[in-house]
């Protein structure tokens, strides 16, 4: 199921553009609509089961395993940009069907990670990929609500990833879409 993106700041629902995201960070809506309990630690894409996961970025998997929280099947990749700020981050993929990769193997930008689900009591039983992006090893992401050591991934965002592209290290990490957008 295929739906528009929707950023929701405070109460005001508004269409993002991008329609690989179901809702962004800080959002106070799930992914089936419904009112969340606390804002968003993350960022929700629109995908289908078994859909291919992508490393937004060049870096380590630290940890491939099932969260007690609710996040379902998550990975957990450790990058470090020695000229960005922040310079060393996590980026954290929850709800996955199943993971492609374990703790300690180098990824690189693009490489397939895993595959979409709905793991865990958070995924409202709906396919989506949860990205979160960390400043310290959020292995199971961040309940939503906490935002210490949280950034808005959307902030270093450059879209669907292309192979084609070379992505210029800068003075901030740049991130690609966690999904294969291809045809959306």
């Amino acid at each position: 199921m295929r739906r528009a993106g929707l950023l929701v700041v405070g109460t005001t629902a508004c269409l993002i553009g991008d329609p690989h995201i179901n809702n962004g960070y800080r959002s106070d809506i799930g992914v089936a609509g419904d009112p969340r309990i606390a804002e968003h630690s993350g960022v929700d894409f629109d995908a289908d089961d078994g859909d291919p996961v992508l490393a937004v970025a060049p870096g380590t998997v630290v940890s491939s395993e099932s969260a007690p929280a609710g996040a379902g099947l998550c990975v957990l990749i450790e990058h470090t940009c020695r000229d960005c700020d922040p310079s060393d981050f996590y980026t954290a993929y929850c709800h996955l069907q199943r993971a492609l990769v374990t703790a300690g193997r180098p990824v690189k930008r693009g490489e397939r990670i895993g595959e979409v689900g709905h793991t865990g009591a958070f995924s409202g039983g709906i396919a989506h990929m949860h990205l979160a992006m960390c400043t310290f090893a959020c292995t199971f992401a961040v309940p939503d609500g906490s935002f210490a050591g949280t950034l808005d991934p959307m902030d270093f965002d450059v879209g669907c990833y292309d192979p084609d592209r070379s992505y210029v290290p800068s003075d901030r990490p740049i991130l690609t879409h966690p999904i294969a957008c291809l045809g959306r």
